[in-house]
């Protein structure tokens, strides 16, 4: 019993891939809001670089589209005013 809560707390307090993939998209999507300052960009696109690199080396699908998946397309915030027209009109 001793060592299943052991187990579980290693667990809990460990970084797995799916923690790494979330810290490579935090780092995508804060770069795109602009959330880092120029002299920022060199050391946090290393990071990036890193963690991308390990991810395609260590995650056999990383990176891959899944045949169920369609082609990533924007997030709703990051629509420009004419693609919220464009949408608005198309679903009408």
């Amino acid at each position: 019993m001793a060592d299943n809560i052991e187990t579980k707390q290693q667990d809990d307090n460990g970084i797995n891939v799916q923690d790494l993939i979330l810290m490579s998209n935090v780092i995508r999507v804060s770069q795109s809001r602009g959330a880092f300052r120029a002299e920022e960009m060199e050391l946090i696109g290393k990071l990036f670089s890193r963690l991308e690199n390990f991810l395609k080396t260590n995650v056999p699908d990383y990176g891959k589209p899944k045949k169920t998946e369609t082609p990533t397309t924007s997030h709703p915030d990051d629509l420009t005013k004419e693609d919220s027209e464009q949408t608005s009109t198309t679903s009408e």
